[in-house]
């Protein structure tokens, strides 16, 4: 019967297993290179998926020659949905600040009416007032009574300086009286056709013929 020869088994390769953990440190690498390809492709096909919609945009809102309704109708159909969308809240933010700058401007022209009419009536109060002081003035003539009369009127916050100036220069007070208030009376139509011309609204006519001025 044949032997073995020993020396057989200790000439034999043993077998060389592979390391596990320099397996899965390949595997990872490789996994991240695999993921950076994909992530490129991604932000290739993202970034020509936007070239692709400006052109789109750009042709749509050209062709639409700026009318907000035919663009967003066209950007919708095309699928360019945010863009439509941006448009549509542009228009009615545009819509909301015409709207609040009409109203703004409307409240303005209110309350400017109004503090006109106020000083046309206060400004025809006062000339109407002056006129009947003067007018009883007239009724008695005396330097005593114009002097009361200016400092009434005066007191009710009336410019009396150009009556005063008047009276002061030698003028008989009959005459004077009668003119300033007849003047008033002048005053007061001129304020009234004042009025009239501004359709309703008074402006800020002059009465400078009585000095009957706003304090």
């Amino acid at each position: 019967m044949a032997t073995l020869d020993a020396s057989i088994y200790g000439q034999q390769r043993q077998v060389q297993w592979p390391d596990p953990i320099q397996q899965y440190g390949n595997l990872a690498q490789l996994q991240g290179v695999m993921n950076q390809q994909r992530m490129q492709e991604l932000q290739f096909g993202e970034a020509q998926r936007e070239a692709g919609e400006r052109r789109k945009l750009a042709d749509i809102m050209g062709r639409s020659g700026g009318d907000h309704e035919t663009a967003v109708r066209e950007l919708m159909r095309g699928g360019l949905y945010k863009p439509a969308l941006e448009i549509q809240k542009g228009a009615r933010d545009l819509k909301k600040t015409d709207a609040d700058i009409a109203k703004s401007t409307a409240e303005t022209e209110k309350a400017r009416a109004e503090t006109l009419l106020k000083n046309y009536e206060l400004t025809k109060s006062k000339i109407s007032r002056a006129s009947s002081v003067f007018g009883a003035v007239a009724q008695n003539p005396t330097p005593e009574s114009a002097q009361q009369a200016l400092a009434a009127l005066e007191a009710e916050g009336i410019n009396v300086e150009q009556a005063k100036a008047r009276l002061t220069s030698g003028m008989p007070v009959a005459q004077w009286a009668q003119q300033m208030s007849m003047e008033g009376v002048a005053a007061d139509k001129q304020l009234e056709d004042g009025r009239g011309r501004s359709e309703g609204v008074p402006n800020r006519t002059s009465c400078s013929s009585v000095a009957i001025m706003l304090p």
